[in-house]
């Protein structure tokens, strides 16, 4: 099927640029991947090894992936993603708690055992619609752009010259009119 190394297509391509992009091309607007070539990106969210470490299935992740997090990348969440159709890893996060709260995200390691294509969560703020604990921040303040900074430095100085970084996301599903509870 004429795909590169990024799953982008190559019978659609523009110059390369080492990075994913977007540009319109033949009047359209793509993704472009680091080779140049139109890509559609197709992801899966929530992906996290705890879900395996449940009493009833903790013996897949003991037996098949060694308890070992790189095995389970490499052989499970990458085969199957790509066997399935999928070419894009998306939030990398298990919801823990009805209140929504979630596991750690991936980190620059992971994705590079992953060796697909990503977006990566800086959690900035917690704005998730859902979520009973909806925390609007000042950000005109000082402390916003501490926070903000702290953020972007400990994910995006690892993964500013990563080419399988397609970008970023800072919220799922930002409740900017407030939240289900009735509270804003």
């Amino acid at each position: 099927m004429h795909l590169d190394r990024y799953g982008g297509y190559t019978k659609i391509s523009t110059k390369a640029a080492g990075f994913f992009r977007v540009e319109k091309v033949e009047g359209r607007w793509w993704f472009i991947d680091p080779d140049g070539n139109v890509f559609l990106s197709l992801g899966l969210n929530h992906i996290d090894c705890n879900a395996l470490k449940y009493p009833e299935n903790v013996h897949i992740w003991k037996q098949k992936y060694k308890g070992d997090i790189k095995t389970w990348i490499k052989e499970g969440v990458v085969k199957d993603l790509k066997s399935w159709g999928f070419n894009t890893i998306g939030w990398t996060q298990e919801s823990v708690t009805k209140d929504v709260r979630h596991s750690p995200g991936w980190r620059i390691t992971e994705y590079r055992w992953a060796g697909m294509p990503y977006c990566h969560l800086l959690k900035f703020a917690n704005l998730a619609r859902w979520n009973r604990e909806v925390h609007y921040p000042d950000v005109f303040s000082d402390e916003f752009e501490e926070w903000c900074d702290f953020v972007a430095r400990e994910s995006c100085v690892d993964m500013a010259d990563d080419p399988f970084l397609i970008g970023y996301f800072y919220s799922d599903v930002p409740g900017w009119t407030g939240h289900p509870w009735g509270s804003s």
